[in-house]
């Protein structure tokens, strides 16, 4: 059954605390050693899973880097509560970006805080997490007059507008009903998982389109590309998520929640719904058996044991499916080509819903392209 649609209320900001202040930018671009890179900045916690998972990022701007005439740098602007957080950032960043030069940078820091947006170019915060609901960062960003890469990934869409303010990234998750999403449920439900070891196994299944990323960063190469988007940006949050136009939209809903609430049968208990109903609306599409694969580049044994010290998913010690039968996915699609995912789930006797999910996570890191089929060709 369909869960019921809510209205979607943003987070207001005043948008005047984040205009640029006069010489921030020639400022921080000094200070960090910017010169005449462009800079593409994120804004948060280090933390893989409850915030951004940072690998898809790093292998997006490299490849974008091969396109650019100008050398790209990334500030990580923000912290880690652990440095077993922090170093999936770091290291990642060397071993899947080696073009790209990495700063992290303390948000903690107040001039930091306030005024490092007017040294970077483009904003961006690839969250691939269920906890990311609406994010306040892109929001500041557009204030600041920066263009935005975000994913096509709940709340994010109702605050970028596409093509105007900035660029929307597909997203893909599973859809529910699948005997796996009953698993994650139950195991969160008993404590069998943790809170971040749920967020990881749902992570796992959700990807942000590579492609689609490295043609954003390529397209913001152009500066008036990017001096346009940042106009509009400004104007946008000016006109729609200033305090002054989302605090009525709250007043509504509260109203509206409150009728609500006096015409509702007891909830089931949220920790026991099938997670990928509940986060149904989340991403962009939700891949099935018809969908089709294709190897990019192969992964062995070892190669899966390094990504996943870079990805953060051995950190939390959970995996959605044993690392041989990841690489043997893989290795059939890379050796008969491209094939529906219910094909190859067949070839190794795998369940379909498990199949899927590896399939997202090899996408993720750019091992496989997941697309749907075309009508009016054959396929396996």
């Amino acid at each position: 059954m369909p869960l019921p649609q809510l209205p979607v209320i943003p987070l207001g900001i005043h948008a005047a605390d984040f205009a640029p202040q006069d010489g921030a930018r020639a400022r921080m671009r000094d200070r960090f050693g910017a010169g005449d890179a462009l800079v593409v900045m994120t804004m948060g916690r280090l933390t893989s899973v409850e915030k951004a998972n940072p690998a898809p990022m790093f292998i997006a701007l490299d490849q974008a880097a091969k396109l650019f005439a100008q050398p790209i740098h990334i500030w990580m602007v923000g912290w880690a509560d652990r440095a077993e957080e922090e170093a999936p950032h770091r290291d990642g960043a060397a071993a899947l970006a080696p073009s790209i030069h990495l700063q992290i940078i303390d948000g903690r820091d107040a001039d930091i805080r306030r005024a490092i947006w007017a040294g970077a170019d483009v904003f961006t915060l690839p969250a691939d997490n269920i906890q990311e609901t609406f994010g306040l960062v892109p929001v500041e960003a557009m204030a600041a007059g920066l263009p935005v890469v975000m994913p096509d990934w709940d709340g994010f869409r109702d605050t970028v507008v596409h093509g105007e303010t900035g660029f929307l990234i597909p997203t893909r998750m599973p859809g529910g009903g699948y005997p796996v999403a009953i698993e994650l449920a139950r195991r969160f439900a008993d404590g069998t998982d943790g809170y971040l070891q749920h967020l990881a196994l749902m992570q796992q299944q959700t990807q942000i389109d590579i492609g689609s990323h490295v043609a954003a960063f390529v397209a913001l190469s152009d500066a008036d590309l990017r001096a346009r988007m940042g106009r509009d940006g400004q104007a946008h949050v000016q006109a729609h998520l200033e305090w002054a136009a989302v605090i009525p939209r709250y007043l509504e809903l509260g109203e509206k929640l409150a009728a609500r609430r006096r015409s509702a049968v007891p909830p089931l208990n949220p920790m026991q719904i099938d997670p990928f109903t509940l986060y149904g609306r989340y991403p962009t599409e939700s891949p099935d058996g018809d969908w089709i694969v294709t190897q990019r580049r192969p992964l062995d044994m070892a190669g899966l044991a390094v990504l996943d010290k870079l990805n953060g998913r051995a950190l939390y010690q959970r995996t959605l499916l044993a690392p041989a039968r990841m690489v043997a996915l893989l290795e059939t699609v890379g050796a008969e080509g491209p094939m529906a995912i219910g094909t190859a789930a067949g070839r190794l006797k795998l369940r379909i819903d498990l199949a899927i999910g590896a399939a997202l996570f090899l996408a993720k890191y750019d091992y496989l392209t997941v697309a749907q089929p075309q009508t009016n060709s054959g396929r396996n």
